[in-house]
């Protein structure tokens, strides 16, 4: 009788957290909805507002459901250029960089067979140019100047 029991509550058990389960799976795909929600509704906000950049990288990012680990390798991708500038004075050209950052976020065409904008490619260098944690103002001054 006592192994039936224990049979018992570990089935009692494994029902519980089956619940709990289920419940937060519902509560990911809630979120999940919620999350779409916003974002369609920023991307409306921020393509109907003439005083955005269309061009930035976080709002390409957002509109395209680019991955957002992919996202984060863009930061190492200036940091290894910058590297190469500093040890031997090497750097890309802006259009060699920009294919590099298309191969980095890994997307081939955004929609209607649009590339990515070169104009995204500017404004991450112009925003590593200014960043105060890392020295990137140099190579990111060189890379641009190629255009």
């Amino acid at each position: 009788m006592d192994k039936f029991e224990e049979l018992e509550n570990r089935i009692k058990k494994m029902e519980e957290e089956i619940e709990q389960i289920d419940r937060l799976d519902n509560d990911i795909f809630e979120l999940t909805q919620k999350l779409e929600k916003v974002t369609s509704l920023l991307v409306e906000m921020v393509e109907n507002n003439k005083n955005i950049d269309k061009n930035d990288i976080d709002f390409i990012v957002l509109k395209f459901d680019i991955d957002p680990k992919k996202y984060h390798e863009l930061p190492i991708l200036v940091s290894k250029k910058e590297k190469e500038y500093r040890k031997d004075g090497t750097f890309p050209t802006l259009s060699q960089f920009h294919q590099e950052v298309i191969e980095t976020l890994s997307i081939s065409e955004l929609e209607d067979n649009v590339l990515l904008p070169i104009d995204v490619t500017k404004n991450i260098l112009e925003k590593y140019k200014k960043t105060d944690d890392y020295d990137y103002f140099a190579v990111c001054e060189s890379i641009l100047s190629t255009e």
